[in-house]
Formats: structure tokens, sequence, C-alpha cells
């Protein structure tokens, strides 16, 4: 089965005074930590990051993350999703000086994210995808993180991903992966965290907010992300509070 990245966003910057931010539910990030203080919010308590190491906030984790008045967070990071995903609950992290393979990589994530057209370059963009999936395994690799192995919910993923300009209902992905349409709702949201109805939706305005930023017209992205029109696209980018 195939692997699948879908970047969100990405991006460098030091974090505003007494910044609390909530990460994206249905989305991973991964955060390289240059200098300053801050870190993340479980469960009431609050943990500090590390400088010069990475960190993964796995998608569903329902992390806050946070910094101090002084000292704020320097910090590279990606927002995205992963195909087959990594399954934790808390925030996983490695020290990337440890493995030359893995500085390596670092120093291609940090030059790709530092520059936005990164996402509008396909090339420079499966790069990223690749540098992605690459530091992510290693996160979990070595924090003993499990990455899911259902095959058929790694199918329904790959559909969703790969085939994102088709008008795709529950039923046809259900059908493809030779489930009853309940059991297959039922056994995506146990692995996945939500429906596949909405994991598919926010998938499909992520694709089209993405295609949106690299200059094409709303028409272009609606129609790359399987919506009937602009009108269409941009009440559902409304209704889910995206920008």
């Amino acid at each position: 089965m195939n692997n699948a990245c879908e970047i969100a966003c990405i991006g460098e910057c030091t974090v505003p005074k007494d910044w609390i931010g909530m990460v994206k539910n249905d989305i991973n990030r991964l955060y390289y930590i240059h200098s300053g203080e801050g870190g993340y919010i479980k469960d009431g308590k609050r943990i500090e990051f590390t400088p010069n190491r990475l960190y993964l906030i796995p998608a569903y984790s329902k992390i806050r993350t946070y910094a101090p008045p002084e000292n704020r967070i320097c910090h590279t990071y990606a927002d995205f999703a992963l195909v087959p995903p990594i399954i934790s609950k808390d925030v996983i992290s490695i020290d990337p000086h440890k493995d030359p393979t893995v500085m390596a990589s670092l120093g291609v994530f940090i030059a790709l994210c530092k520059d936005q057209s990164t996402l509008a370059e396909s090339a420079r963009a499966k790069y990223l995808c690749d540098t992605l999936f690459f530091l992510s395994s290693k996160i979990a690799e070595q924090n003993d993180s499990s990455i899911l192995k259902d095959k058929a919910i790694i199918s329904a993923l790959n559909i969703m991903h790969s085939r994102i300009s088709e008008k795709l209902t529950v039923a046809d992905i259900a059908e493809e992966c030779h489930m009853s349409q309940e059991g297959f709702i039922r056994k995506f949201k146990t692995h996945i965290g939500e429906t596949p109805y909405n994991y598919l939706k926010r998938l499909k305005l992520r694709v089209a907010l993405r295609i949106r930023g690299t200059g094409v017209c709303w028409e272009e992205a609606a129609d790359a992300a399987g919506y009937s029109d602009a009108s269409s696209l941009l009440h559902a980018i409304k209704k889910e509070n995206m920008q």
C-alpha cells in the first residue's frame, strides 16, 4: 500500500507574547525548536520543550502548546496528515543530533519550510512529504509509538488521499474496502478518531486551500478538491471556519 502525506501549512517563526495554541485535531505537527522557552499542555500540566529537539504532536492527541511572555519559542514547523497514521496520545520527540541521517533530513526540513513556495512546487512539496515521512517514522520508532497496521483503514485513507478530486461517498469507500458502510464507519472512527465523512471533508478543504494558495482561481481549486463549484467550496470553508 502506498504512503500518503497532505501538507496543510509550513513555516518558521517566533510565537507572539503569552501565546497559547491548539494544534488542529486531525493533523500532525512537527516542530524543531531552535531557541526560547515554552512547551505543551497535557491534562492541565505544562511540559517544557527542549531547544534543538524534534517534536511530533500526533493527530487527535488534543495537545495545546504555549510560550511565556519572555524568551518565546523560535521554531520551524509543518502541519500535515499521514497515511498510515502514527497512533499516539502524547507528544513524542528525539534528539536529531544523535543520528546523522536524521540531521541531514532535518536540514532539508528546515530549508523547505522557510520558503512558502515549497507548497506550490510539486517537486519540492514531494521532497518535503518524503522528509516528513522519514522524520515522523524515526520519532515514532525511537518512542515505541505504533503506526497503524489495519489494512482496510489504510486502504480507505489511500483512496481518500489519492482520489481527492472525485466525488466519493463513504458508501463508495466502504464498498471498495469490502466492508459494510456501518462496519466501516465504526472501524474508521475507532482507529482514526473521527468519522470517515468528517476526515474526507477536512482533507478536501485543506487540499483546496493549498491549491488556491498557489495562485489558481477558486473554481480550479474547487474542481481539484471534488467540489461542484467555487460557491460550494467557499460555503464549506466558512462553515468549517478554515482559512
